[in-house]
């Protein structure tokens, strides 16, 4: 029996080790997608002043999360999922104004995608 709980911690450790690689590559690869639609979408905002989020162990798998861009007059929200078995984050980025301008995206470790854009 000890054995098999050995056997359980180590993977636990194990996991716990990729899950902790993913997460930063999905942070790179979500703070690379953040300073891309803002050049593309709104190039005549500063990106120097942005404070982007760092993505922890724990995260909150159960609420969206907000970042508020000054000159977007928007945003970002992101949600963690894993439903899969693929550790990826959902990325929407909203604009209030320029005819409410909508961007969906998946952030994974191996780098984002769109996944739908609509102007409202």
């Amino acid at each position: 029996m000890l054995e098999i709980i050995e056997q359980f911690y180590a993977y636990m450790d194990f996991k716990n080790s990729i899950i902790e690689e993913d997460l930063a590559c999905i942070e790179k690869n979500f703070h690379t997608l953040i300073y891309k639609v803002i050049n593309d979408d709104f190039p005549s905002i500063n990106t120097s002043n942005i404070t982007l989020p760092k993505l922890t162990i724990p995260f909150d798998t159960k609420s969206k999360q907000w970042i508020g861009i000054e000159g977007m007059y928007g945003g970002f929200s992101y949600t963690f999922d894993d439903s899969d078995c693929v550790l990826k984050f959902f990325v929407e980025n909203w604009c209030r104004i320029f005819d409410g301008l909508d961007k969906k995206h998946i952030v994974t470790a191996e780098g984002f995608l769109c996944v739908g854009a609509n102007i409202m």
